[in-house]
């Protein structure tokens, strides 16, 4: 189960990256805060 939520912690912070870098608002609080 741990492997697996790391798995899913990491695919959110993916996302959130992505979503960052297309909006094109750089902004690092909203990403630690999704992850």
């Amino acid at each position: 189960m741990d492997t697996f939520h790391l798995q899913r912690v990491k695919e959110a912070f993916c996302t959130g990256i992505v979503i960052t870098t297309a909006s094109g608002a750089h902004t690092p609080p909203q990403i630690m805060s999704f992850q």
